[in-house]
C-alpha cells in the first residue's frame, strides 16, 4: 500500500479521490480484459479493438497507480493521463464503428 489515503489515513477529500480513482481504474482494467465497457459496449476483437483495449487498460492502470510515493506523480496528473488515454481509446472506437466498409 503506497498511498495512505487508500487506508483512509488522510483528509476526506484525498480519501474520496483515492478511492474513486482506484475503483474506476479497476473497472477500466477489467473492461479492457473482458473487451466490454458498461455503457459503451464491445471494445472489439480485431487489431483496432486490441489497440482500444490497451488504451482503456492503460487509462485504468494510471488511475489505479497510487499517487506520490515511488512514482512521484500527483493524483491530478494521473487523472489527466487517464482521461487522455480513455478519450483516445473511445474516440478510436467511435471512428472504427462509423467507418464505411469499402
Amino acid at each position: 500500500m503506497f498511498n495512505p489515503a487508500l487506508l483512509l489515513q488522510s483528509t476526506w477529500l484525498e480519501n474520496t479521490l483515492a478511492l474513486t480513482t482506484a475503483l474506476v481504474g479497476v473497472t477500466l482494467v477489467s473492461a479492457a480484459l473482458q473487451g466490454y465497457l458498461l455503457g459503451v459496449g464491445k471494445l472489439g476483437q480485431d487489431m483496432t479493438g486490441l489497440i482500444i483495449r490497451v488504451l482503456v487498460g492503460a487509462a485504468g492502470m494510471s488511475l489505479a497507480i497510487p499517487a506520490g510515493g515511488m512514482f512521484g506523480l500527483s493524483q491530478w496528473l494521473l487523472l489527466a493521463i487517464a482521461v487522455v488515454l480513455l478519450t483516445l481509446g473511445l474516440g478510436l472506437r467511435k471512428v472504427r464503428d462509423t467507418a464505411v466498409p469499402a
